[in-house]
């Protein structure tokens, strides 16, 4: 049933965070209550967050982690697997704090990417930043980012289920995409099978299975544009590992310059210029404005 569940949430079109999560949590609850979910009770429950307060996951992660559980239950009640939800228990986290960057180190930041940048050293930080400041979207968002998603005075993201949102920028940053777009157009060009065969012991190279596998991977990262040095996708982790690599440079705390929270200060920065709660809701592509209430 959790198979079909995991089928089901694809199909409807689900953020791929969301269903990893799923499978994630609800194969580690099965695994510690190592019992079938119609034998499942309230005592079971209370070890699951007992075992996992022994693995130090923090009130605000078990939170998380039970209502996944919760959900599951629900889905298997509704399919008549079981009789009733044993997840009674709540848990109580503190009132979410904003944590954003301020405004002088992601600008430290940007300045040292751009330096960087016009060496020729590094072509991707800066304009990465400059997208996670102005535009104000999830690091998925911004790596499912498509050369036709750049319009004329807005972009377009494809959110959480799939819905499109335009969000206005300004031109600067426009102007900044385009101009990374025809300077990165040959990254979608992949190097000829003896020169990956030559480089295959280096870093860049060594996680392809063979050659097919690096050309497949190129052909399928074709039109979006973070691409790596060698034409693949971006990740969450590329991303993130070079937002930490400048926060370190500039004396920035590691630990808190994620690409959320940049979106984060994307967000607080439009508060302090006193734009209406509600448009900087639809700019987030928050379903609902209590979520966006947070920063205010």
């Amino acid at each position: 049933i959790a198979k079909t569940l995991f089928n089901e949430l694809v199909d409807s079109g689900k953020a791929k965070t969301t269903v990893r999560n799923a499978k994630n949590f609800i194969g580690e609850f099965l695994e510690i209550v190592g019992k079938p979910e119609q034998e499942v009770s309230i005592m079971d429950i209370d070890l699951y967050l007992s075992e996992l307060s022994k693995k130090n996951n923090s009130n605000s992660t078990k939170k998380t982690k039970l209502a996944y559980i919760k959900g599951y239950f629900e889905y298997l009640i509704k399919r008549k697997a079981v009789a009733e939800n044993p997840c009674l228990q709540t848990i109580k986290t503190e009132k979410k704090q904003v944590q954003d960057i301020s405004k002088q180190d992601i600008g430290s930041m940007i300045k040292s990417a751009l330096r960087q940048s016009e060496r020729g050293v590094d072509t991707d930080s800066a304009v990465i930043m400059v997208a996670l400041y102005t535009v104000g979207c999830r690091v998925s968002e911004l790596i499912d980012l498509r050369h036709e998603d750049i319009l004329e005075d807005s972009i377009r993201l494809i959110g959480k289920g799939s819905k499109e949102r335009r969000v206005v920028v300004p031109q600067s940053t426009i102007d900044c995409l385009k101009q990374y777009i025809q300077d990165t157009k040959d990254r979608s060009i992949p190097v000829p099978e003896e020169v990956f065969e030559a480089k295959r012991k280096q870093f860049t190279f060594n996680g392809f299975a063979n050659y097919q596998d690096y050309i497949s991977q190129v052909k399928e990262a074709e039109g979006f544009i973070f691409l790596t040095e060698i034409g693949t996708k971006r990740t969450n982790v590329t991303i993130t590992a070079k937002l930490k690599k400048y926060a370190k440079k500039q004396g920035v705390e590691v630990s808190s310059v994620s690409p959320h929270k940049w979106r984060h200060s994307y967000a607080m920065n439009l508060l302090e210029q006193e734009i209406p709660i509600d448009v900087i809701s639809k700019q987030l592509g928050h379903e609902s404005i209590t979520t966006t209430q947070i920063y205010a």
